[in-house]
């Protein structure tokens, strides 16, 4: 067969496939197999979806689209409650009656001669006002107090849209109370439209929680926001990733797909707390930096433009999520592998070694060219150090100084200090002050925090003293963010 019949073949299945199929419903009872129609199962399930297209976002002055909907609203509650509203029935009655009678001097002309032409002595008009009509094209929404009011277009989308969802939530629990059907599902496609984060951040602490808790409904909700997700309990989250190999999607239910890979409980506790409150945009990243700080933070962004300006890439364009995670790397693995995104891990070396105190034998920090031990629990466990008893470990922290071991994860890898121009860093400061030590004293004048400038002009002092005698600590982050963008600008 040739690849133009194959085409054409495949095209033909897909237009004509369900010809071909024939549908069967079953339920089991009792494990017997019982066939039902499908009038049984919509008997049986209310499905209600609130869709991502709302038709809020319009410049059209004329567009209502929230007293569209408060009409539809009408009508519903009317229907579900008829004697509440027989005030608004009567208010409409009295219109009718006193528009009629206004009605009869501008249409005699016209009744008189429809009288004379077609015979008919009893034509009249009458006005027959419809409630529905009434609020959807004669009443409008507005925000303000008094006459300091706006009408509903020229609020923000966001509120907009906020609003057209609860009343769409409200349509939704009439139509759910007045079915009472035995399953009620409420799908809402992607709320955050046109919101800030705040705004995200209240629907799902007042609006989604308050479904939640209903009793005989089930709401679940679409979104590419990580404010949202945030305010969900991760037992609820669900994520949805399209299987490059087979072209399918995959729903991954965390609790019961990756809670087992965790032999440590602590590591999972923490990620569950960490994942929704400080980190759920991981969800949607597709790479992701781990670094240990604010100082870091506030940098990285700094180096990958000038990265990219010298290297002509286009780094900062990616989809990468930047978290500060310290120590406690190791508790991500499993996530990262789970929805599989590609990590890097800044860090330092964290250098030790056995030093004699008041205490006794401790490892504290020191020199690298001194070090025999590190105090990095990432670098330990991605790189898969031995026990510091094990006759291999010197053997590792040798590879580990020379930058010659690979990680055990296959998505993640570790970034730390190396041997530059004849000097191996411990941390970032040092390694920084190291390189640029000539610039920085040039303009050491210009950088607040600094102290014992007269240091820097002497050569022979080591850098990993230098950088312990210059920086203050309690201001060790605007010091280096203000050096960094002087030496690098």
């Amino acid at each position: 067969m040739s690849e133009v019949d194959e085409k054409l073949r495949a095209k033909y299945i897909r237009k004509n496939l369900s010809a071909y199929l024939k549908k069967s419903y079953f339920s089991y009872d009792q494990g017997h197999r019982v066939e039902k129609k499908l009038t049984d199962i919509k008997g049986l399930i209310n499905l209600q979806i609130i869709h991502a297209k709302r038709n809020v976002a319009s410049s059209d002055s004329n567009r209502k689209p929230i007293s569209t909907i408060t009409g539809q609203y009408f009508h519903h509650v009317d229907k579900a409650n008829r004697l509440a509203f027989q005030d608004v029935e009567k208010s409409i009655a009295l219109i009718d009656e006193s528009l009629t009678a206004e009605y009869q001097p501008i249409f005699e002309p016209f009744l008189k001669e429809a009288k004379d032409v077609l015979d008919l002595n009893d034509l009249s008009v009458k006005s027959d006002i419809e409630t529905k009509v009434l609020l959807e094209n004669n009443s409008q929404v507005v925000y303000g107090e008094d006459n300091n009011n706006l009408p509903e277009n020229m609020n923000g989308l966001g509120i907009l849209n906020i609003l057209y969802l609860l009343l769409q939530i409200d349509l939704r629990e009439q139509d759910f109370k007045s079915e009472n059907k035995d399953i009620n599902l409420l799908f809402i496609e992607e709320p955050e439209a046109h919101t800030h984060p705040q705004m995200q951040y209240v629907f799902a602490d007042k609006t989604l929680k308050a479904l939640s808790e209903k009793g005989k409904l089930q709401t679940l909700v679409t979104t590419h926001s990580s404010h949202i997700v945030s305010r969900c309990e991760f037992e609820s989250i669900r994520f949805l990733q399209l299987d490059e190999v087979d072209k399918q999607v995959l729903a991954k239910n965390f609790m019961v797909e990756l809670s087992p890979k965790y032999s440590d409980t602590d590591d999972f506790k923490f990620l569950k707390q960490y994942i929704t409150l400080n980190a759920a945009e991981l969800f949607f990243a597709s790479k992701a930096i781990f670094i240990e700080g604010t100082t870091e933070r506030m940098l990285l962004p700094y180096f990958i433009d000038n990265y990219d300006i010298q290297n002509r890439t286009n780094i900062k364009a990616q989809n990468i999520s930047v978290l500060e995670v310290g120590a406690n790397a190791k508790a991500f693995e499993h996530f990262l592998s789970f929805i599989g995104i590609k990590t890097l891990i800044i860090t330092d070396i964290d250098t030790t070694k056995l030093t004699e105190g008041q205490k006794g034998h401790r490892y504290k920090a020191c020199k690298v060219d001194d070090g025999e031990n590190t105090s990095n629990a990432s670098l330990k466990h991605f790189l898969s150090a031995p026990n510091l008893e094990n006759k291999g470990f010197q053997e590792w922290f040798k590879k580990l100084k020379n930058g010659d071991i690979k990680t055990s994860a296959p998505l993640i890898n570790c970034c730390y200090q190396v041997r530059e121009k004849e000097y191996h860093a411990r941390s970032f400061e040092d390694a920084f002050i190291h390189i640029n030590k000539d610039k920085i004293n040039q303009k050491k004048g210009e950088l607040s925090g600094l102290v014992n400038k007269y240091k820097l002009g002497d050569g022979d002092v080591d850098s990993y003293v230098l950088t312990n005698e210059i920086i203050v600590k309690k201001i060790r982050f605007r010091f280096i963010y203000s050096l960094s963008r002087s030496c690098l600008g």
